[in-house]
């Protein structure tokens, strides 16, 4: 889980690189679907890095829900 104590460890330049990686492996499976006449799900490369770059990003949780400080504070006696 990726959090802001705890950021993502790519660098910029890797994420570019990564993004580049999967552009190059999609691109064959996009290509085929305008082939065969039906239209892709993403509207421009820009679209396609913003879902891409959410991978690097943690949600904000939900309403109410109380931070968990450490795994540690819930462990029992007997727990391994």
């Amino acid at each position: 889980m990726i959090t802001t104590e705890r950021p993502s460890r790519r660098t910029e330049a890797e994420k570019a690189e990564a993004f580049a990686e999967y552009i190059s492996r999609t691109e064959p499976y996009f290509a085929k679907i305008l082939d065969d006449g039906d239209r892709v799900w993403f509207g421009s490369e820009a679209e396609r890095r913003e879902l891409f770059d959410r991978r690097y990003v943690q949600p904000a949780p939900p309403a109410g829900m109380e931070r968990i400080k450490s795994v540690r504070e819930y462990a029992r006696e007997g727990w391994s």
